[in-house]
């Protein structure tokens, strides 16, 4: 058993690194897949294939902007910030809808315009209110792509 011994930790390290490697890859899988899931869910694009805006909301009211899909229509209109309240959508108040209904009225066909107010919050405690037209886009994340040689990333 003592001639065992070497083998075993080595074992148990060849696996360790195997366990890390394997995180490491399944941390990335899994953002692509929260990513693609968001897609679907949060005006991305969905399997219907109509479009969305690329905007993050929150599930609950009020409807706070908590990110943005990058590269999306949302976020390269650069007006639209975290913590911003979503207020109305095409002039339809959305403080009273479900999240379902204000995915359902964010999506639409590619290509056509979406007006979003919202309310944000002044530095002395006033809110400010603004208007913010964006055009619906499907909007897919390039997938990131890892090389492995060995156990080390390129």
């Amino acid at each position: 058993q003592g001639s065992r011994a070497p083998q075993d930790s080595t074992l148990q390290e060849s696996s360790s690194q195997l366990s890390s490697i394997a995180r490491e890859r399944w941390a990335g899988l899994s953002s692509r897949l929260v990513a693609k899931s968001s897609l679907k869910s949060s005006g991305g694009l969905n399997s219907a294939g109509t479009s969305g805006i690329g905007l993050r909301i929150r599930d609950d009211r009020p409807y706070k902007v908590v990110g943005f899909l990058p590269g999306g229509p949302a976020e390269q209109c650069g007006l639209i910030h975290v913590g911003d309240t979503l207020a109305a959508i095409d002039d339809k108040r959305v403080d009273h809808l479900s999240i379902e209904k204000v995915r359902a009225l964010i999506l639409g066909e590619e290509g056509t315009p979406i007006v979003l107010s919202f309310v944000r919050s002044g530095g002395d405690k006033s809110l400010v209110p603004f208007k913010v037209t964006i055009h619906r886009e499907a909007h897919l994340m390039a997938a990131v792509r890892l090389k492995v040689q060995g156990s080390k990333r390129l």
